[in-house]
């Protein structure tokens, strides 16, 4: 009789892992899904033409008035802050949300920040760049606002205009001009009249360009410290199967945090690499030319600044990587070639991702009130309770 009890208590509990085992794939393949979904959507309808501002005015409002309704739709304190460019004619916009933490407005409050520019050249529909990253953190938002958390620290999500410098009008010929003021004007001020600090800053710029067929993955770092890293591409058949992170050493903590965020996901096949640049602090002007393609992002003046603030740039690598080698800044970057199902699950895992990072560093003082925590638990009970009743039925 005993042997018989244990078996079947086995076979019980057994039963109970594997249904909460496939419960919880399933859980998260449906998050991938409703995530792709949504970002399709986002992309086709509002990030799918050409968003320059000389280029396409009409659009570029459109655009940026949908990224302020949105915030505003998910109850953020909304910022149109406005700034001057080269051209007296012109003027750029940056939309900035912010969600106030508990610590809001203390000197205990640490930022976490989402940025992503909005604009694009005047030649391409800009789907992959940065449509891509505007989705991303569009959704983020939406998928943070659904966890229902109350965070310790404010999030700030930024959309940067201006970042490209190929404008006819020459409003920015620099590039970055949103973001560099976002930083020397906005958050300067922003910082010195509440106290609070900076935790740390998630840049998206061009993050869906999935790619596993080999060789479509160029080498893109020349530089002799990046071989061990130039050769783990190799090794893999330079397929373009990677989301693509660099910070520097005191970026380590933060990029710790999204590798673990990204690693704690399922769908291994969707990868992450990422580099480390010996710099502690601000970067030297040296130190700034021997990188030039790792600077020129919006997370270049977070570095830069005085005090510098810990940012990570995410990419897929731009032009250096599948059709994106022909459609980078071109007519082709289009949601026709770009919106396939494998780039975006790609962009949903990064999406999640980020959501999941910042839930973490932003500390959700409750997280047992979380929708998906909540259905989560009361399954597990239901299924427990269920075997409970079988076992002890036909023991």
């Amino acid at each position: 009789m005993c042997f018989k009890m244990a078996s079947k208590f086995c076979i019980y509990r057994t039963a109970v892992v594997v249904l909460l085992l496939a419960s919880h794939c399933q859980s998260a393949d449906e998050d991938y899904v409703k995530t792709a979904s949504n970002l399709r959507t986002m992309i086709q309808n509002k990030f799918s033409k050409n968003r320059n501002h000389a280029g396409n005015m009409a659009y570029h409002e459109a655009a940026r008035n949908f990224i302020k309704s949105t915030f505003e739709d998910n109850e953020l304190d909304v910022n149109m802050v406005s700034f001057a460019t080269s051209d007296p004619q012109t003027m750029g916009y940056n939309v900035v949300g912010i969600l106030p933490g508990k610590l809001a407005d203390t000197e205990d409050d640490e930022y976490l920040i989402v940025g992503a520019h909005f604009d694009t050249t005047p030649t391409t529909p800009g789907v992959d760049n940065n449509g891509s990253g505007l989705s991303a953190m569009l959704e983020a938002l939406r998928q943070l606002k659904a966890m229902s958390c109350t965070f310790e620290n404010t999030v700030i999500f930024a959309a940067f205009d201006m970042k490209e410098k190929e404008e006819p009008t020459s409003a920015c010929p620099s590039g970055l001009c949103g973001s560099k003021n976002f930083v020397e004007v906005w958050l300067k001020e922003q910082l010195e009249s509440t106290g609070s600090k900076v935790k740390g800053i998630i840049i998206l710029d061009t993050i869906m360009n999935y790619d596993t067929k080999n060789q479509s993955q160029e080498i893109f770092l020349d530089n002799d410290e990046f071989s061990s890293f130039n050769a783990e591409i190799r090794d893999a058949d330079s397929k373009g199967d990677f989301l693509f992170g660099v910070g520097r050493k005191s970026d380590s903590k933060l990029m710790a945090a999204f590798r673990k965020a990204w690693n704690d996901l399922s769908k291994p096949e969707y990868k992450i690499k990422s580099i480390e640049l010996d710099i502690e602090g601000a970067p030297s002007e040296d130190q700034m030319n021997a990188y030039p393609r790792l600077m020129d992002s919006d997370h270049k003046y977070f570095w830069t600044n005085d005090p510098s603030y810990s940012a990570i740039y995410l990419s897929d690598t731009d032009d250096k990587r599948g059709v994106m080698r022909q459609c980078y800044h071109s007519d082709c970057d289009n949601s026709t070639v770009m919106l396939t199902d494998s780039k975006l699950t790609f962009l949903a895992k990064s999406t999640i991702a980020v959501t999941n990072c910042i839930s973490e560093m932003a500390v959700c003082s409750d997280p047992e009130s979380s929708a998906a925590t909540s259905a989560y638990v009361i399954q597990t009970v239901l299924m427990l309770f269920m075997f409970g009743l079988a076992s002890f039925f036909f023991m």
